[in-house]
């Protein structure tokens, strides 16, 4: 497992995120979204298959609940790479990150 922490100002990695496709092939494992209410989205697709949504696919979901929730207190994605995707984090993303390995 592999824990980020961004160090960028958080506008700007919001509007990275949100409007840029740095992490769209990116699988959504779960969003909690937390502004007047804590929400949580899940990526799990239900078609029997296992699998789970791209951020791709659910970044209109979670765009819509930050406008109707208004400026997020906090925001907590879990990403999971494709198997043909190794690299955790573009180097074109231009974020400055700092990274922590977890081991279990």
């Amino acid at each position: 497992m592999l824990s980020v922490s961004v160090t960028d100002p958080v506008r700007q990695f919001m509007n990275r995120i949100m409007r840029e496709d740095v992490l769209d092939a990116f699988l959504l494992r779960e969003a909690v979204l937390v502004s007047r209410t804590r929400v949580h989205l899940y990526g799990a697709l239900e078609d029997g298959g296992g699998g789970f949504a791209s951020w791709a696919e659910m970044k209109p979901a979670a765009a819509e609940l930050i406008k109707l929730g208004g400026k997020p207190k906090s925001l907590k994605l879990v990403l999971s790479a494709r198997q043909a995707k190794r690299e955790i984090v573009p180097a074109s993303a231009g974020y400055k990150t700092k990274l922590r390995r977890e081991y279990r």
